[in-house]
């Protein structure tokens, strides 16, 4: 399970729409240096200073996850997170144009093919994986986020009781053929549906992206009922708070990010 980080081997760039400003924004993705994990700034802002892409920066009760600083947030960061998970890509300067990511077609997918375009190199420092050691659950009337010790990393959810949950098992292929298509609810129009069960994979990309939210990567098993972002979110928080919990099998905690006392591998 153990690689070496990654960062794109190009500069590259696009532009979108905001799904709720309607405004036009620029986007571009710059290679990072090692340690160095995912950054936002809005160029927009004279001076703006990068913003990390972690848990403690998340604000706001939108669903949609964003990132919150003095100098000015980011919004809507979900999908560009989930093509980072799906591509490996661990250290990388994201500059935007205005405070809200550019929606696309409603999926990561055209996130992961302008990665593709720029391509990728492994840098020296092998990646941070994350083991966990016990079990963790938070839960409330709207569902449930739980994560238990296993050998893979593995997400399983169950968007509405008693339907069978959506079971993906992480890989950086199966990202790209399983996860990346799946488009949001508001970006889908009658039946032009690109899977029959786009919104239970939807659903698991959302989670790949808040999950991506820890400076390491996950060998645990994540299963989530319901679809309650804020639960996912209480329970991550915790995981990286509880160093009892878990342990760095490999690499150094991402980011710049100052790590709780681990257990020894």
């Amino acid at each position: 399970m153990s690689r070496q980080q990654r960062t794109l081997r190009h500069v590259i760039g696009c532009a979108g729409v905001g799904l709720h400003s309607g405004a036009r924004v620029g986007l571009t993705l710059c290679p990072a240096a090692e340690n160095s994990g995912i950054r936002f700034r809005r160029v927009d802002r004279l001076g703006s200073a990068p913003i990390a892409a972690s848990l403690d920066n998340v604000r706001g009760s939108d669903p949609a996850t964003s990132l919150g600083h003095p100098a000015g947030g980011v919004r809507m960061i979900g999908h560009l997170m989930a093509a980072f998970a799906a591509c490996e890509i661990d250290n990388v300067l994201v500059e935007i144009s205005g405070p809200e990511l550019p929606v696309m077609d409603g999926s990561a997918l055209p996130f992961v093919l302008l990665m593709e375009c720029a391509g990728a190199v492994e840098q020296a420092a092998p990646a941070a994986v994350l083991e966990l050691v016990r079990p963790l659950s938070v839960s409330s009337a709207d569902g449930s986020a739980t994560l238990e010790p296993a050998r893979v990393f593995e997400l399983v959810v169950e968007t509405n009781r008693g339907q069978r949950p959506f079971a993906f098992r992480f890989s950086s292929d199966g990202c790209k053929n399983e996860l990346i298509a799946a488009r949001d609810e508001c970006c889908r129009a009658g039946d032009d549906d690109r899977f029959a069960d786009e919104a239970a994979r939807h659903s698991v990309l959302d989670a790949l992206a808040d999950l991506a939210l820890v400076p390491a990567r996950l060998q645990a098993r994540y299963v989530q009922t319901g679809t309650d972002p804020h639960l996912r979110r209480q329970l991550l928080r915790q995981l990286v708070a509880d160093p009892r919990t878990w342990r760095l099998a490999a690499g150094t905690w991402a980011g710049g990010s100052t790590a709780p006392q681990a257990l020894a591998c």
